[in-house]
């Protein structure tokens, strides 16, 4: 059972109520960024439209800001959720 799809369609619920019409007749796109992975899913009326997993999330993300900018595991995670780092 793909449970992921599940609470794709969940999340999606949760929010459309804040959308304009209730998110009818919109192309929407979630992005759920995982530490492993990153997930697009583009939703029209509660309908799939399109997905595509990229096997890069935060961990990734966090790695590469630590090589880059030679810090620490700590401070590359800190500098990532602050942002601020240069470009």
């Amino acid at each position: 059972m793909d449970v992921e799809s599940y609470a794709t369609q969940a999340a999606f619920e949760l929010i459309a109520p804040t959308l304009l019409a209730n998110g009818r007749d919109q192309n929407i796109a979630l992005v759920d960024i995982g530490a492993h992975a990153t997930h697009l899913y583009v939703l029209r009326n509660n309908q799939f439209l399109f997905s595509r997993d990229q096997a890069s999330g935060g961990n990734q993300l966090t790695h590469d800001i630590q090589r880059a900018f030679n810090l620490s595991p700590e401070e590359a995670e800190a500098a990532k959720r602050a942002g601020g780092l240069p470009e």
